[in-house]
Order: C-alpha cells, then structure tokens, then sequence
C-alpha cells in the first residue's frame, strides 16, 4: 500500500511539474503536436524560461486546439515562452478546422473565434521562426487553410504584454471572404490590452491571397477607451488588401511606437473600401515612421471610395509623429471602374504635430480620380513642420497637385522639390490650384528656398536618385533636421544632404553664395563666399588670356563647413580693357567643378552712376551684374522678387569712386521669373529686371 501511494503521488508531481528549459515539438519528440504542448503548458505553467523547439519539418495543427491560456505559474519577464525551429529544421505548421465566429463559454473560447494561433490574456509569449541563435532567417511557415474560419492568423486576446514575433512567414492556402482578415492582431478587451508588442522580420501575405490586414493593434473603447502602448512593427514585407498596418486606440501622451524598415504593398484593394498604407485611428504619444517602402497602392473598386497612403485621423492632443525617410508610391493604379473621390500618398487629417523630413512621394500617372495628390493636409488642429521632400507627380490634369493644404491648420514647409510633371499639374493648392511654385509661395508664404523640376529616379518602383538627379544643386537640402542617415543606411552629408530619402553617392557641390571682382587701378580684387562647403580642398583662380582659360593662382578650402566662408584674391599688374575671371573648385578627392566667369574691365574712366543690365539674361542659375558710383560712398546691391521680397543682398559696403565692381548672383533654390535687382546709394537709386529660366 505504501509503495502504490509513493507511485500515485509522483505520477501526480510529475503530471502537474512546471515546465522550463527546452521541450522539443514532433514525432520523436517530447510532445507529438504543438497542440499538446501548448495543452501542457496551460495545464502546468512554467517556473523557467521555456523553449518549445520544433523538430519535424512539417505540422498538421486544428486552429482551435491552438490557444495559450495559462492561469497559474504564468510566463513572466523571467520565465519567457519561446517557440523556435530546431537547428537546420524549416518548419510549416497548416493550419486547419479553426472556430467558428460563435464559438462561446470561457473567454478562451472566445479568445480563439476564427483564430489560428490564439494567446489568451498571457504576457512574454515569443515566437521566433530563425533555426539560429539570434538569427534573422525566416525558417518557420504558418500556413492558413481553413477558408471559412481563418480569419485571424496570429491573435494576442486581451491583456498581452511583452510579445515578440519575428522571422516568420504567414501564408494563405486559401483565405476567407471576410473584410476582416488578418495576419497578427492583438485583440483588446475591457479586461486588459497589449503592451510591448515588437513584430521583426516577418512576411505576412502575398500579392495573390492577401489579407484585408497584415497587422492589427487595437486596444478598446468598451467600457471606457485603453490604448495599446509599446507597438513596433519593424523590417517586415506586408501585404493587406486595405490597411497593412492598422493603429486603433494605440498609444498614450507618455508611449513610444515605430514603423520601421518595412516594405508595404496593397495590391488591388477591395470593392466598395477606403484604402491605406497605413491608418492611424484614436491614437496619442511619439510614433516613429522610417526608412519605410509603401510601395504598392491599387484598387478594383467600381465605387468612389478613396485612397489615403499612410493617414492619420482622431489623433490625440499631445500625438507627436516624425515621418522620415520613406519612399512613396511609384505601383498606384485605380484598376476598377470606381472614380476615387482622392488618391494621396499621404493625407494627415486633423490633430497632431507632425514632422515629416526626407521622404520621396511618387505618384504616377492616374486618369481616374477626382483629387490626385502626392501630399494632403487638413484639419484645423494639424501642425506640419514639412521639409526636405521630394514630390514628383506624373498626372497631366488640372485637378492633379504635388501637395494639396486646407486653408486650416498649420504648415511649415521649406527647402522641399517639387516636379509636377504635366503641364497642367499644380504644384499645390491652398484656396485655389496653384499651378507655379511662385504661384504656390504667393498662396502659402512657404517654400520660400524650395526648388521645383525635373527629378530621375532609378526605375518605376526604385525611388533612388539617378541620371541628372545625382548631383543636381537644386537637390540641397537644409541641415539640422536630426536625420543623419538616409534609408538605406548611408551617412548623410553634414553640409548639403539631398532632399528625399535617399542620399546619392555623389556629393552635392560646394554652395557658392556670390562671386565679385573689382578693378582699381591695374589690380584686380576678386572676392567670394561659400555658404557651406564638402570635401573642399580649394580653389584655382584662371584668367582668360588670348582666348584660352589660364590658371594664375590656388586659394585653400575650408574642407567641410556648415558656416560661411569669405576668400579673395589679387590679380596684379592687369593690362586695360575687359578681362574674364572664373572659379574651378577642386575636391579633396580631385573631382573639379567650374563656376560661371565674371566680367571686369580694367582702368575704364566713370563719371557717373552705372548699373548694367545683367549678363547673360535669361539666366540659370547664375548671371553677373556690374555697377559703378562717381564717388566713393555706402552703396548696396540687392535682388527682389516681383512681390517686393528680397531675396539676396550682393553688395553692401563702402563702393570705390570710380571703380568697376562685378557681383555674381545664383538663382539654385528659385523658381523661374522675373527678378529685380537694385543700386541703391545715399542718393541714387536704379532698378533692373532680370529673368531666371529653369
């Protein structure tokens, strides 16, 4: 008897034992099916960390037996639970025979409604599909194939916190109908929601059975709102018919969520839906979006349901978003016979403050829609901060815009490029469609260093810069934002980084503010500054001498400045008449750019106030200006636009009588028009036009 009841009480220990260490999942393994583990995981719980290794290359698992539901010794921070592919093992779990949408009793029946793999109200739950240590291979498949009840792949039910999924492949062998499918979900309930939730390195979808979401964090608004905090969604390919990424009731004034490195396709939308790249809905705290791809943005509506890209609404009052380095668009098509009341890449709706540096917006050519729009901001308690973008539009339409702003809400833009391609595509819209960048600063009083043309990219779904772009000054961008990197990872110049995401092999050339030479007597004074400068070894100074260019003298660089710098250089000894002077700026690394020359006639008698019409005119960007005054007194040369703002001081200082001063003025950052530029003195003043041709 005695022995009999030692036997009963360890097999009665060793039944209900804590698990912890690793567990291995499969035919020769310590359980047969992931379904009777996770069965003696619910039954046990854990009193160490525990990994369930996957061993067999294959599974057969019934979506409803599928649910981690601990109650008591439940994983903690310490006592994680892992599931993980054994070394070498590329496992695929199907999964079949899902619950039905009234699957009731407890609320872990509830939990696993239409649900493939369920986690009910348990917290650091880790699901790693890399058959490595700390490796980034995808090794581990879940493939979905339950057509009436798959509506969920992965489900975090309730309160789940500290939950990490990465590596993993979701696939549909067949997909259900409903508008609801999704790939992960994290399901918030009166009763607790998610908190800490990182999905890294996944696949979820496809181009051809495409959930209508690839991923889904929704905290509730049940018996009074709880917000989902802590959700990052990191280097992943998703794929959802109308919403990849979906934020609803995310976020508190104090949280931290990002969306990073990611590539993100809708392909073909769904009939009679809005669509996005990604929605923000009811939502607060600091988000991070960088260094993303939105690629793919289609529908097949015969509806007029609009296309919004990445939007915002209902945003909180202390919400704070950067939206950097992102590429936008390129594959966005209306396939359908709908006419969508907008297509944006981006529309921010109403709250927030947003600051959006760095992206690249492209939005091709769309013959059906009301609105097409590379950027769409509205909403009167919006707060955009909107600089160092690229914005190409290809629509040739009158209702076709680069960017489009209510006449509510704030918008500080600046130093952005805008390439409307067609000739009756609007650069902006404020009140009316503007359709110049002039027409666009007159409207916004923004934009004033902003640049507008042509813009090569690499190819139809490559935003990289290429061809004329690489190179191209009107690409400089403003320092300071806090982006040091580009998309893909490479440095950011210091001292003139591209606008866009992406930051070309090529560095931008040193930024030359103005370039002046005066003659007096048989000297020649010649003077110049740089606004800032990259790998500037220095200067070689030449003189045209019988028809040829000939150098006379170096002038060292500064190397690498964010600050202005001021040279000069004597010419000695010039014979009369009219002589040419022009700049070859040298790089350290022997790259040499030439600038404009400038024009300056020696030991010419002036006995009256002269200012020349500029040379050449029509000019781009640079053109040169030479003055004069009878006496030596305090002038100044400035340039204006048409609505009276001045736009550059060239000269203003003590002016020689008599001598022949040479300003240079450079349009790079300008739109084309008419410009004024005036002499002006103690008692004289002179006025000429001049016209900057892009």
């Amino acid at each position: 008897m005695k022995t009999l009841l030692l036997l009963l009480i360890c097999s009665s220990a060793m039944a209900f034992a804590q698990l912890s260490g690793t567990k291995t999942i499969g035919a020769s393994g310590d359980y047969t099916t992931i379904a009777s583990a996770i069965s003696a995981l619910n039954a046990n719980g854990v009193d160490g960390p525990l990994t369930f290794s996957l061993i067999d290359e294959t599974y057969a698992e019934t979506g409803s037996n599928l649910v981690i539901s601990v109650s008591s010794n439940a994983p903690t921070s310490v006592n994680t639970v892992t599931f993980k592919p054994a070394a070498t093992i590329t496992p695929e779990i199907t999964i079949t025979g899902c619950a039905a949408s009234t699957a009731s009793g407890t609320q872990a029946d509830t939990a696993k409604r239409q649900a493939g793999f369920t986690v009910n109200n348990n917290s650091n739950i880790i699901i790693d599909g890399s058959n490595t240590v700390n490796g980034t291979t995808k090794d581990l498949t879940f493939k979905m194939n339950d057509g009436t009840n798959a509506i969920q792949a992965i489900v975090f039910f309730g309160n789940c916190d500290n939950i990490v999924v990465k590596n993993i492949i979701i696939t549909y062998q067949t997909i259900p109908t409903s508008s609801s499918t999704r790939g992960i979900y994290t399901n918030g309930q009166w009763s607790g929601v998610a908190d800490s939730v990182i999905v890294q390195n996944c696949d979820i979808g496809d181009a051809t059975n495409t959930p209508y979401y690839a991923t889904s964090f929704t905290g509730t608004s049940t018996g009074g709102a709880k917000y989902c905090t802590g959700i990052h969604v990191t280097k992943s390919n998703l794929y959802g018919r109308i919403r990849p990424i979906y934020f609803f009731t995310v976020g508190t004034s104090t949280s931290t969520c990002s969306i990073e490195e990611n590539s993100v396709y809708v392909p073909g939308g769904a009939n009679g839906t809005t669509t996005y790249y990604t929605l923000f809905n009811t939502w607060n705290g600091y988000v991070e979006i960088k260094n993303n791809k939105f690629l793919t943005l289609t529908t097949n509506n015969t509806s007029t349901s609009g296309i919004f890209g990445l939007s915002a609404l209902t945003a909180g009052a202390n919400t704070d978003c950067r939206i950097s380095n992102n590429m936008f668009g390129s594959d966005v098509a209306t396939n359908g016979t709908g006419v969508p009341t907008v297509i944006a890449l981006m529309y921010i709706q109403d709250n927030g403050v947003y600051k959006v540096y760095h992206n690249t917006f492209h939005l091709p050519s769309n013959a059906k829609a009301t609105n097409r729009v590379g950027v769409y901001i509205s909403g009167a308690s919006a707060n955009v901060t909107f600089k160092n973008n690229i914005i190409k539009n290809s629509t040739d339409a009158s209702t076709a815009y680069c960017i489009y702003k209510t006449s509510t809400g704030t918008l500080v833009s600046d130093y952005n490029h805008f390439d409307a391609v067609g000739s009756s595509t609007n650069v902006g819209y404020i009140t009316s469609a503007r359709l110049t960048l002039a027409n666009w600063r007159t409207g916004s009083s923004q934009d004033a260093n902003s640049t507008a043309g042509t813009v090569t990219f690499a190819g139809t779904s490559d935003l990289r810069l290429s061809g004329g772009s690489i190179g191209d000054a009107n690409l400089i961008g403003t320092t300071g934002l806090g982006i040091p990197t580009d998309i893909e990872g490479d440095s950011r110049s210091g001292s003139f980084p591209y606008k866009g995401a992406d930051e070309a092999n090529t560095p931008l050339p040193v930024d030359l503010n103005s370039f002046t030479a005066v003659a007096r007597g048989k000297n020649v004074d010649l003077q110049w500054t740089t606004a800032a400068e990259q790998n500037n070894l220095g200067f070689d100074v030449e003189r045209m001498v019988n028809g040829a260019w000939s150098r006379i003298g170096f002038v060292q660089g500064a190397g690498n400045s964010n600050a202005p710098k001021e040279y000069r250089y004597t010419d000695a000894g010039v014979a009369n008449g009219t002589v040419l002077y022009r700049l070859k700026q040298v790089d350290a690394d022997g790259k040499f750019t030439y600038h404009n020359a400038i024009e300056v006639v020696v030991n010419a008698a002036v006995t009256r106030y002269e200012l020349s019409q500029n040379y050449p005119n029509p000019f781009n960007p640079t053109t040169s200006i030479r003055f004069a005054v009878p006496t030596t007194e305090q002038a100044t040369v400035k340039v204006y636009d048409m609505t009276g703002r001045e736009v550059v001081e060239l000269f203003n200082q003590v002016a020689a009588a008599g001598q022949i001063y040479n300003v240079q003025f450079t349009g790079t950052g300008l739109a084309s028009g008419i410009y004024l530029y005036v002499l002006q003195t103690q008692s004289y003043r002179e006025v000429k036009k001049m016209s900057l041709l892009k």
